[in-house]
Parts: structure tokens; C-alpha cells; sequence
């Protein structure tokens, strides 16, 4: 997360920022300039817990263990945490953008973004910079240079596979009932299952 502090001396001397954080919106909000802008990047929780499970196990030292249904029932990491982070942020956030939008067009998703921001780029930068942030661009760089290979098993890549529905090859139907009866008791809207 990025300091107040810099925020606040950056806004005074009329310098726009940008930055990312995974906290919750309480935490963040009332210590913003007012006009601030936010902007909600999510993808179907399923998928998120997928791909946090598998990130968590190719750690060295977890800060989780145990079998994936037992990791959805953590109420720090699992599926709790992310419908109540996600949840915190629905009253702020003035552009919602998810993963699977990404999927199917980033060049038109990011370019939305864009033009929330009141930023003009030319499409073809907008092009190069989703080839630049593809799935298979950031493979190629992680297989020239391991991720943090001190913190990660030998084996662990971050980028594992890049798709939509990856939750499927884990998700119980156990573990099914349980994301439908938090999806009804928190009442977030989820991005379009796939």
C-alpha cells in the first residue's frame, strides 16, 4: 500500500496518482482527497480463490496450510475475506472492471478505463501495452527470470495458467454450497461464471 502521506503531497502539488492496494474500503477512504477516483478490478471468486490456494502452496512458508476446503473457510484468506473486501468497496467504486472483461477484449476493457480517467492514449499504445501485460509475455519473462526464488518452492510458477473456470477442478460440492450461501448472505454481484 502506498502511505497517506505521499498521497496528500502529491495531490497538493497537483500531480495525479495511481495506485493499487488490496485493503478494505474503510481503511483507505476517509484518509483521500476528496474527488478521489476508484476503480473495483475483480474476478469471479472462485477463480480468485483457485489461484490464491495454488499461490499459497508454492510458498516456502505458507501463511496458510491445509486442504483447499479448509483454505475457502479461512475467514482471514478465504472466501469470507473476499466478499467482505469486495463488499467494502461497492458504495466507492465508480468504475467496476473485471478479469473476465480482460479476457475477452483488454485493449476495449482497459480503454473504458481510459476514458474514466479523462486519459487520451492512442489505441496502438493501448495494444502494446496488453501485449506487454498478456499471460504469455509474462510466462516468457518468468521462465527467464524465476520469481523471487527464495520465497517460492522450485517448481511454483506465478503465472499458472492464465484461464477462466480453473476453480472447477477443485471446488467440491461442499465447497459449491458454501460460496452460494455467502453469495446470498453478503449479496455481492460476481462477475459472469464461466
Amino acid at each position: 500500500a502506498v502511505p497517506v502521506a505521499a498521497l496528500w503531497t502529491a495531490r497538493a502539488r497537483g500531480v495525479p496518482r495511481a495506485f493499487t492496494l488490496h485493503s478494505s474500503r474503510c481503511s483507505v477512504v476517509e484518509n483521500l482527497p476528496d474527488g478521489s477516483r476508484f476503480v473495483l478490478i475483480t474476478r469471479d471468486p472462485r477463480d480468485v480463490m483457485t489461484s490464491f490456494f495454488y499461490f499459497e502452496s508454492g510458498k516456502r512458508r505458507p501463511r496458510v496450510e491445509g486442504t483447499f476446503s479448509e483454505f475457502l473457510r479461512h475467514p482471514r484468506y478465504g472466501l469470507p475475506a473476499w466478499f467482505e473486501h469486495t463488499a467494502s468497496w461497492l458504495d466507492s467504486n465508480n468504475v467496476w472492471i473485471t478479469y473476465e472483461a480482460l479476457k475477452d477484449d483488454d485493449v476495449a476493457t482497459f480503454g473504458t478505463l481510459l476514458s474514466y480517467l479523462e486519459l487520451e492514449v492512442p489505441e496502438s499504445a493501448i495494444r502494446e501495452a496488453a501485449r506487454r501485460a498478456s499471460f504469455e509475455t509474462v510466462r516468457g519473462l518468468e521462465e527467464k527470470k524465476r520469481h523471487k526464488p527464495e520465497k517460492y518452492k522450485k517448481d511454483y510458477r506465478f503465472t499458472r495458467s492464465g484461464k477462466r473456470g480453473g476453480w472447477k477442478e477443485l471446488f467440491g460440492e461442499a465447497d459449491l454450497e458454501y460460496y452460494a450461501e455467502l453469495k446470498a448472505e453478503i449479496d455481492v454481484v460476481v462477475p459472469a461464471a464461466t
